[in-house]
């Protein structure tokens, strides 16, 4: 076992903030117990936000035309903590 909280999932939703995104990230990374899963949500960053994604690799970044909306990003968020039970909350 790695230490990870599995089925705990982190989602973090970010748009123009690459700095602050770094430090949250990194809080995120050095927990005790982190998260089993770290989603990182863009919506539509013009800044390096994705220079920032590609540094943090463990962190999950879905991408899809529904990234911007609210049901998508729970979805995303419910398949990585139920990997054998499928459900949807829209």
């Amino acid at each position: 076992m790695d230490g990870r909280a599995d089925g705990v999932v982190c989602v973090i939703v970010t748009h123009d903030r690459a700095a602050c995104l770094r430090a949250c990230l990194s809080a995120v990374s050095r927990q005790v117990r982190p998260p089993g899963t770290i989603l990182v949500i863009d919506n539509g960053s013009g800044d390096e936000t994705a220079d920032v994604m590609a540094e943090f690799a463990h962190a999950r970044h879905p991408r899809g035309p529904g990234a911007r909306r609210a049901s998508w990003v729970r979805n995303c968020a419910l398949a990585g903590t139920e990997r054998n039970r499928p459900r949807t909350l829209t």
